[in-house]
């Protein structure tokens, strides 16, 4: 169950703020200091408290937020039912790709932990990756990252049962067992709660 949507709390860009974007975005071995410092007249923090909730827009041009801390998951909303797609933790993007076939469904972001992100504003990105190289190849392979997780995964929907599919996100991404609700877990698996809690009991009790 969702709390109502809410809005972030932003920060605006200050010294303090411009420092922090710089040395996270400094990090990321692809990019100069030039194309960090770029960017920084576009950047924002936002604040969200555990359990909040904001929609991403059906038809968007790419946006994208960098986690500084916290966790959230992405999930689309058909009917009364929630269907997780992805979770994102600290030091990785949360990326919206340019104009994402929804299928008519609603998209929305949860903060599974009270986190915070920088967000880097849609005009901003279109004009760092016009004028950096090493932007616009950034943009394309945190897209293409995000092709191969949804081929990896859907590739597991059809050719693994239950309980190879839990064990091999068990193997492949174990953190998500000690931060994420296991409800979460049983709907980015495509498992039933019920099945998820029996799988979990049998494989720890061997």
């Amino acid at each position: 169950m969702t709390s109502p949507l809410t809005k972030p709390y932003f920060q605006p860009p200050t010294e303090s703020l411009l420092h922090d974007a710089f040395q996270t975005l400094s990090s990321i071995g692809s990019l100069a200091a030039s194309d960090v410092e770029m960017l920084l007249p576009f950047v924002h923090r936002r604040f969200f408290k555990k359990e909040q909730v904001f929609l991403l827009p059906e038809k968007t041009n790419s946006q994208m937020c960098l986690v500084q801390s916290g966790a959230f998951r992405t999930y689309f909303v058909t009917g009364s039912k929630e269907v997780n797609y992805d979770f994102t933790f600290e030091g990785e993007f949360l990326l919206v790709s340019a104009d994402p076939d929804c299928h008519g469904y609603n998209r929305f972001v949860e903060a599974l932990e009270t986190s915070s992100v920088l967000y880097f504003s849609e005009n901003g990105l279109a004009s760092v990756s016009n004028r950096s190289r090493n932007w616009s190849k950034l943009m394309h392979d945190l897209t293409q990252e995000q092709n191969r997780k949804l081929e990896a995964r859907l590739l597991s929907m059809l050719l693994l049962g239950s309980r190879e599919r839990y064990l091999d996100l068990l193997e492949n991404n174990p953190k998500l067992f000690a931060r994420v609700p296991l409800y979460h877990i049983a709907s980015y698996l495509g498992i039933e709660r019920e099945t998820i809690s029996r799988l979990r009991r049998k494989i720890h009790c061997i």
